[in-house]
Parts: C-alpha cells; structure tokens; sequence
C-alpha cells in the first residue's frame, strides 16, 4: 500500500518524522508505548479503522486478507 505524506509543508514548518519498527522497542518502551497509547483511547485522542471484522471459524480467510494487503485498518477477530 503507497502513503503519501506531505513533506513540503511539514519541512516548511520545520517539521520531522521519524520512523522506528515497534519490535525494536525494549520490553520496558513497549509497556509505556502501550500504556500511553491506551490512555490517548479513552481520552478520544487518537482514532482507530477497522478495515475488517472476521469470526474465529474465518481466521484462514482473514489470514489471507492480511498477507495480501485488501485493507486498510486493523482486522479484528471475533471469538
């Protein structure tokens, strides 16, 4: 899937991204990450796409959904 970002007014505002793989984080980061990030939730901070919603017997299915990158958001899994 292609992002498009736009730097032009980013780098005008003086503006930076950075950008990390969440496996590399310590166990210790990754709790805070994950503490932060639960709080930003609740408070309606942050917003969050369910691209695709499975039952537990579709999980090949959503599998597949995932490996060939058919959505956009988070694909949920119903038990």
């Amino acid at each position: 899937m292609d992002v498009n970002l736009p730097f032009r007014p980013w780098l005008l505002q003086s503006m930076g991204v950075k950008f990390f793989l969440l496996y590399d984080l310590t166990p210790a980061d990754r709790q805070k990450a994950i503490a932060r990030l639960s709080d930003m939730l609740v408070q309606n901070q942050l917003r969050h796409s369910i691209g695709a919603r499975y039952a537990l017997a579709q999980i090949a299915e959503a599998h597949r959904t995932v490996e060939a990158g058919q959505t956009v958001g988070n694909v949920v899994i119903d038990f």
